[in-house]
């Protein structure tokens, strides 16, 4: 009888193991089971960074995480799948315990090294800072290819192959007759080169054109978000999903062999894990495409700002306060994220000023000294000190 293996949630952890499980026990009953398979969920973009590896029992699955992602980094669906490597800073405003040696897992990392004096300089409020390359990812738009799983990662595109091979038996002693020998093998050996050639040519055009066949469709499913409906790609490979909020493991108990829980916050009910809490995060997605580094400043801090820039736009954030079951934005929180991130990376910002309906030449002093007023404010000078340098242009 084929064991019975139960998902239960369908977040990043869940998909990523069902689809594992699936995939190496084939003859095994996979079912996904969650209280909602939802487009949105974990929508921001994913960067892979140190903060999941402080602790070493978290190193190593961790490394094998970034290994998998700069494969798909470094493949032709990394497009598809908006993952990208991209390199940043982290920065602090405490100054550095200089004695404490680099931790082992630095070493997973590309390029992870400190901040030179040079580079400090763009950054004067802080006071040390690491600078480094990783790896991140469009959640929604990876979550629809563990569901699809398309397998062409291995896959050269336009890797062509050829091998040929011919024999000659001698058996005639007459010049004449051995020369109309070797005529006759020399023409069937460049006539199944020729044949050989066209063959592996044809197929590696058909091969090429199923692949952009199937990246063109993953695209268009991504697009029109087929994610809120994974059934049927589940069910493909032969998996199960089944939609339903679990109020007590008792009912599910009896349809599996082996359960693998991968519910989140909902296992502080189920499996009675009080010490299991929430962290809120709230962030601004806003379109900065000069923007090609992330910076994440003071991260050991629960309100740090950080900018993740992504394929169609950054993301800009943030705080983890844990703890706080709140799940609806709060303007005030959201204004003050933004005007932290804005006075630790002035860059972020953009003050337009256009669209005076051909009156330019009318406003433009009085507008140019408001910009100059906002730019004072972003650079994070003092509101007395604005109105009295301002003054004075």
């Amino acid at each position: 009888m084929a064991p019975r293996i139960l998902v239960l949630g369908a977040g990043i952890n869940g998909l990523s193991s069902a689809v594992c499980v699936q995939q190496a026990c084939p003859l095994a009953q996979v079912q996904l089971v969650a209280r909602r398979f939802c487009r949105f969920l974990g929508s921001t973009p994913g960067v892979w960074e140190r903060g999941g590896v402080i602790k070493v029992k978290n190193w190593k699955v961790s490394e094998k995480t970034y290994e998998h992602l700069v494969k798909i980094a470094c493949s032709p669906l990394a497009a598809v799948l908006k993952v990208q490597m991209l390199s940043g800073y982290i920065l602090s405003s405490t100054a550095e315990d200089a004695s404490k040696e680099a931790p082992a897992w630095t070493q997973i990392f590309d390029c992870y090294r400190d901040l030179t004096k040079k580079e400090m300089s763009r950054f004067p409020k802080e006071k040390h800072g690491k600078f480094f390359t990783t790896v991140t990812v469009d959640v929604p738009s990876y979550m629809v290819w563990l569901m699809k799983r398309c397998p062409l990662s291995n896959r050269s595109l336009f890797q062509i192959n050829t091998c040929c091979s011919g024999s000659f038996r001698p058996g005639y002693t007459a010049a004449a007759a051995a020369a109309v020998v070797v005529i006759v093998v020399i023409v069937v050996v460049v006539v199944v080169v020729v044949v050989v050639v066209v063959v592996v040519v044809v197929v590696e055009v058909v091969v090429v054109v199923v692949i952009v066949v199937e990246v063109v469709v993953l695209v268009v499913e991504i697009e029109i978000g087929l994610i809120a409906r994974p059934q049927s790609w589940f069910k493909e490979q032969g998996g199960t999903v089944r939609q339903a909020k679990i109020e007590r493991i008792e009912e599910i108990a009896g349809d599996c062999d082996i359960l693998i829980n991968c519910c989140g916050i909902s296992a502080r009910d189920l499996f009675n894990d009080k010490e299991l809490v929430p962290i809120r995060g709230q962030v601004w997605k806003v379109h900065a495409p000069w923007l090609k580094h992330f910076y994440i400043f003071d991260e050991e801090m629960e309100e740090h700002p950080y900018i993740l820039p992504g394929v169609d736009y950054v993301t800009v954030g943030g705080n983890g306060r844990v703890d706080d079951w709140n799940t609806k934005p709060d303007p005030k929180e959201a204004q003050r994220l933004w005007d932290s991130a804005v006075q630790r990376l002035p860059s972020l910002q953009v003050i337009h000023n256009y669209g005076h309906g051909g009156s330019g030449i009318t406003m433009h002093w009085g507008c140019a000294l408001e910009v100059t007023a906002m730019v004072l404010e972003a650079l994070g000078t003092e509101k007395e000190h604005i109105e009295r340098m301002v003054s004075r242009l």
